[in-house]
């Protein structure tokens, strides 16, 4: 069965790293390596998110450990496990999009930089010396002070050891040690692993949002095609231009070449759609 209409563009909830994945390539001439780290920015926030939903739905199975510990004096804590793997996954995902978005911003920037090297933590630790780069990207780069405590942490669990979740009695929030961590001498202990992944969610966001809405101020005008959506199985298109403001509403129906016509299906949309109302000569 054929969907009667499919409504697909809805810039308004895109972030910024979508928007200029969708719209780049008018400006940037990317190599593949590029083009993957550009995907990667936002499949591993999607990832993020999976994991996210996935980690909250199996912490009730912690209890399972205590009953058997309760029971049997011994529990081989198969649950607590699994739940420490989706959370260092979690971890690990939101790295992958920061380096990621690392990559498209030094790919982005090409010639126009010096000293700008090939790595996520050296362009943390020098971006005050690269020659060049934008003090708008500074500004966010100066703000993720919590990038090098996310990194430890990443480069422990890929590299070397793993920690551990369980249950801490007292508060009934869900702990996380690492003992190949220390802080002061005394091993990494995140008290509220829920809080501390909210508090990550949102500076990982807030970074990557940053850094991609300046990207996107540096596309060039140009007509670029959109999908709207699909009518019977028909493809709706319209033209955009990525540096004006960018809603529903925005740039020039294609489509209407033929949704005009009396035999061909119409489109659900027009009515209400800026684009429509500015249709394109074509």
């Amino acid at each position: 069965m054929i969907a009667e209409k499919i409504l697909m563009f809805t810039p308004e909830r895109w972030s910024s790293s979508r928007r200029f994945s969708r719209w780049h390539s008018s400006t940037y001439k990317f190599n593949e390596i590029q083009k993957r780290a550009l995907l990667g920015v936002e499949g591993n926030l999607v990832k993020a998110g999976h994991l996210r939903s996935v980690y909250e739905k199996i912490i009730p199975n912690l209890t399972i450990d205590e009953n058997q510990l309760n029971k049997n004096g011994y529990s081989p804590g198969l649950n607590s496990a699994e739940l420490t793997t989706v959370f260092e996954a979690l971890i690990v995902s939101q790295y992958s999009a920061i380096d990621c978005s690392i990559r498209v911003l030094r790919a982005s920037l090409g010639g126009s930089v010096r000293g700008f090297k090939d790595s996520t933590r050296k362009c943390f630790q020098s971006f005050e010396r690269i020659e060049g780069l934008p003090e708008e990207f500074k500004i966010h780069l100066r703000e993720a002070s919590w990038y090098f405590k996310l990194m430890n942490l990443r480069d422990e669990i890929i590299h070397f050891s793993l920690g551990s979740n369980s249950l801490n009695k007292d508060t009934g929030k869900i702990q996380y040690i690492h003992t190949g961590i220390k802080i002061h001498d005394k091993p990494l202990v995140i008290d509220d692993c829920s809080e501390w992944l909210f508090d990550l969610d949102k500076s990982v966001e807030k970074f990557i949002e940053g850094i991609f809405s300046e990207l996107c101020k540096t596309l060039k005008s140009e007509k670029l095609i959109e999908y709207c959506g699909f009518v019977q199985g028909r493809i709706l298109t319209r033209y955009i231009d990525p540096t004006e403001e960018v809603n529903f509403n925005s740039g020039q129906c294609m489509s209407h070449i033929w949704f005009e016509k009396p035999e061909e299906p119409s489109c659900p949309f027009s009515e209400y759609c800026g684009a429509y109302q500015r249709k394109a000569r074509i």
